[in-house]
């Protein structure tokens, strides 16, 4: 069952029932205000959605009849949903990763996370709001799954992150404002952060126009000019 409120949570009332099991995740569409659409993954590897404010929830896809995944199952939608009608979902069952599908379009789930490290189990799923997807693996020293095109029609390109990670840390949930992901560490108890400069803007700088001491133009070139690389931060 799932209930709703509309006063920021000083009471709630009972919506609609989404399946017999016990819900996982629940997230709302990056338009909710426009579609009113509501994604749900349960803990028996069903996904269902609502496009009515929740009066009333149906499997993904319409016609299954057996859960499509299997294990508690969390739930993310991209977020040019309005456009491209696409979802994701990560399964915390060992090896099964995430997956996509197109609402209206797809027949099934596809599976689109061929780099899982063997064993991974994935207990959270975040999308940021310039399309790339995150997923929290439960596995010690799993680390954090990320892609930078989930939408990739032939395919996305996932990777591994577990840069700064000790051996065993293991990550339980997954938040992210802009650029930086936040996410605790069961093991060694402590609250992690992550800056995915990968995703950050490049500012790009030069000389300024007609600056002085730069060099000495000569048929139209300046020699003897080099180029230092920085790292990224």
């Amino acid at each position: 069952l799932v209930y709703r409120t509309t006063d920021s949570g000083f009471s709630y009332s009972a919506g609609a029932v989404a399946g017999s099991q016990s819900l996982n995740s629940i997230v709302l569409s990056p338009n909710y205000e426009q579609d009113e659409t509501i994604l749900i993954g349960n803990t028996n590897g069903w996904i269902y959605w609502s496009s009515d404010n929740g009066t009333s929830f149906e499997p993904l896809p319409r016609d299954a009849t057996s859960p499509p995944l299997t294990g508690s199952i969390t739930v993310a939608f991209d977020p040019n949903f309005s456009n491209n009608d696409t979802v994701y979902a990560a399964s915390s069952t060992a090896d099964k990763g995430i997956y996509r599908f197109i609402i209206d379009t797809s027949t099934e789930w596809e599976s689109i996370d061929s780099t899982l490290p063997s064993g991974g189990t994935l207990n959270q799923l975040i999308a940021s709001t310039d399309g790339t997807l995150y997923a929290a693996n439960s596995q010690t020293d799993g680390g954090i799954e990320r892609s930078l095109n989930p939408t990739y029609s032939l395919g996305p390109t996932f990777e591994t992150v577990t840069r700064g990670l000790s051996d065993s840390a293991t990550l339980s949930g997954l938040w992210l404002i802009d650029n930086r992901l936040w996410s605790v560490d069961t093991a060694d108890t402590k609250l992690l952060t992550f800056t995915d400069s990968s995703t950050s803007p490049v500012t790009l700088t030069s000389p300024t126009d007609a600056l002085a001491g730069v060099g000495t133009l000569i048929n139209y070139t300046i020699p003897n000019i080099s180029l230092d690389w920085e790292a990224m931060s």
